[in-house]
């Protein structure tokens, strides 16, 4: 089923639809209805205004049947209802092209939600979330009726207002007993990424210093506030991933901007870097058996701190978590002895970095991880080395390796390290990581033929199978969003691509930016560049059967 908005085909020509018709301009005592009328059931969407009310006039929001008159308001016969309030005064409620006092005004920037009950006939306004009470209750007399929008008499100026119907989220809660208005369409917000459909939400944590590379965390579990739709400097909040594809996951917005494409790529974001697909250790505290030595250090915690999922660095360098005793490197081994047998294909050390220095000290430079059956034959598994990355004064490192073994025991052998080998936390894992990286923008232009172009030809970007243009600009994803929808993508800050422009178009060190104006527009910008108009759009990929990405 097609997407409601507002109809194209029943509105007062002087009114003008942008935004997938989303969004309704007009300069008029006129009305829009939308594409999709309700006769019964419990209905709720939301109305941003853009704009202050015209110099005279004001905007009127609210319902009518299929012959409410569109060259008046909502509400001004006896086909409609509405609700304005002008120019941030008092509010009003219409019927019948009757006043009665009714809730608060408001003015741009206020979002008022619409409870529609077609099962009791009534109508409920909110104002910035909060409910102004029933405004009507005789709805079931005008039959099937559609959201409306209008401007009240007298107007001279301009009015704008956003519609969304639920395929988008909603600013505020949805009121209990209530669905989105276009249930077809709702955004569907999933906690792990197995359950998701293209078109699905997930929410995600980033984090990150200023002009620094940041840190994923709490896929699908994330419940802080969110990232600004623009991104900021300094990140530290909830963005979605949404899927597009098979094992393909891609930001709903720039996370980080003033980030230049370099800081990226020294942080392994251009690329990609392994991530965890989810933050918990498949191997919890209650599945470990032993680990021995059980404390090498006199005085410290014992080892079951090492899985209770807490890697806050220590506040006092005497609670940390001493593993290891770096006067004999022979000795530095932690054996792992689980209640039974799992397979391990990956894993994630964290480390307290001791001191100011840039340099390592506390942080293992060396070591090798193990598995056996009975704790006497060991294989190699892996061999680990100096990649650690830096999170405030907490280090991890990540760990990814074939094995389709489930061994009882697990070792960490021949630990080497500047100072005193130690850890904070250690995470093992038998799921699959994913990586993490930046979207494919495109080398050149492309023609209509799909060819390759030196001049912008107003298509998009070559290849035509870059992911910007195939997923952002152009896909509806299996019908549930508008395609290059900027209220799903918000598009509005220019994101870095991977990739190298053709010399042709522009010398060396440039790469490629998706254009904030326009979908299909691509800028070449200096690999130093960093704006607050642009910055980074993560994309996330995965295995969705479950087996090693690499």
């Amino acid at each position: 089923m097609a997407l409601i908005t507002w109809n194209p085909n029943d509105k007062d020509a002087s009114i003008t639809l942008s935004n997938n018709n989303m969004t309704a301009d007009g300069t008029a005592q006129k009305s829009a209805r939308a594409t999709e009328g309700k006769s019964s059931g419990k209905w709720y969407w939301e109305v941003v205004t853009n704009s202050n009310y015209p110099i005279s006039g004001y905007i009127v929001m609210g319902v009518g049947s299929a012959t409410a008159n569109l060259a008046y308001y909502p509400g001004h016969d006896t086909n409609g209802r509405g609700y304005y309030g002008y120019n941030g005064y008092g509010g009003y409620k219409y019927s019948s092209g009757q006043p009665s006092a009714y809730g608060p005004g408001f003015v741009a920037g206020d979002t008022i939600g619409m409870a529609l009950d077609m099962d009791l006939g009534t109508l409920t306004f909110y104002k910035n979330g909060i409910s102004q009470g029933v405004a009507f209750t005789d709805l079931l007399t005008l039959g099937t009726v559609y959201p409306m929008i209008g401007l009240g008499q007298g107007a001279t100026g301009s009015w704008s207002v956003t519609v969304n119907f639920g395929n988008t989220f909603f600013k505020y809660p949805i009121p209990e007993g209530y669905q989105a208005y276009d249930i077809d369409h709702i955004v569907v917000i999933r906690t792990d990424v197995a359950d998701m459909e293209i078109g699905d939400f997930i929410p995600c944590r980033y984090t990150a210093a200023s002009a620094a590379a940041g840190v994923f965390s709490e896929l699908g579990n994330c419940s802080t506030t969110d990232i600004p739709i623009n991104g900021a400097a300094a990140p530290d909040g909830r963005f979605y991933f949404i899927k597009v594809d098979k094992g393909l996951l891609i930001a709903d917005r720039v996370v980080q901007n003033s980030i230049s494409w370099n800081v990226l790529n020294v942080g392994k974001l251009i690329q990609g870097c392994l991530v965890k697909l989810h933050d918990l250790s498949d191997v919890k505290l209650q599945d470990v058996k032993s680990v021995t030595p059980t404390n090498a250090y006199s005085g410290n915690p014992s080892w079951d701190v090492l899985f209770d999922n807490i890697k806050v660095a220590p506040a006092e360098y005497w609670l940390q978590t001493y593993v290891f005793n770096n006067t004999n490197q022979n000795a530095n081994a932690m054996v792992i002895e689980l209640n039974s047998p799992t397979i391990i294909n990956n894993y994630v050390l964290y480390a307290w970095h001791y001191g100011s220095s840039a340099s390592q000290y506390n942080e293992p430079i060396s070591w090798k991880f193990l598995g056996s059956s009975d704790g006497v034959n060991w294989t190699l598994l892996d061999t680990g080395s100096n990649n650690w990355i830096a999170n405030g004064s907490t280090y991890s490192t990540t760990r990814v390796f074939a094995n389709s073994t489930a061994y009882k025991f697990y070792k960490f052998d021949q630990i080497t390290a500047v100072g005193w080998p130690s850890l904070l936390e250690i995470e093992l894992f038998n799921s699959s990581l994913c990586l993490a990286r930046s979207l494919t923008g495109g080398c050149a232009y492309t023609d209509a033929n799909g060819d390759r172009s030196v001049t912008d030809q107003g298509i998009g970007g070559w290849p035509v199978n870059n992911e910007w243009d195939k997923y952002i600009a152009k896909s509806n994803l299996n019908g549930k969003i508008m395609p290059g929808d900027i209220s799903v993508w918000h598009w509005g800050t220019s994101t870095w691509c991977q990739d190298t422009p053709i010399l042709a178009l522009v010398g060396a060190g440039y790469r490629i930016m998706a254009s904030p104006t326009d979908l299909v527009k691509r800028y070449f910008y200096d690999t130093n560049f960093a704006g607050v108009n642009g910055g980074f759009r993560p994309v996330l990929q995965y295995k969705e059967d479950g087996s090693l990405l690499f």
